[in-house]
């Protein structure tokens, strides 16, 4: 009996250790400071999926093998986010716009 219970506590950390990585991974994705640029390709890359296994619990992948985040984000978050999504490279980029004309 202890052993069963030993494994089913392991299993059921196991699962929630991964839905807790896929909300994290979510919630950077909805920041309205990340960047994910908008391409699109014919093939099939490394980035087109999440990490094994969070396919499992429904996660997506991050669509693109860049993320963008603001120029000011410290080392420690740029950390924290390449850790969420080890299948793309994640950069500091400031989001330029261009200066507005206007005609005379």
């Amino acid at each position: 009996m202890f052993v069963v219970m030993t494994l089913s506590g392991c299993a059921v950390g196991w699962i929630f250790y991964h839905l807790e990585w896929i909300r994290q991974r979510r919630a950077v994705l909805e920041r309205d400071d990340v960047a994910v640029p908008i391409i699109d390709f014919v093939t099939k890359e490394a980035w087109d999926y999440p990490p094994w296994p969070l396919g499992w619990f429904g996660a997506q992948a991050a669509g693109h093998p860049v993320l963008f985040l603001p120029t000011d984000t410290s080392d420690a978050e740029l950390a924290r986010v390449q850790a969420l999504f080890p299948e793309t490279t994640v950069h500091r980029h400031s989001i330029a716009t261009s200066p507005s004309t206007t005609t005379q």
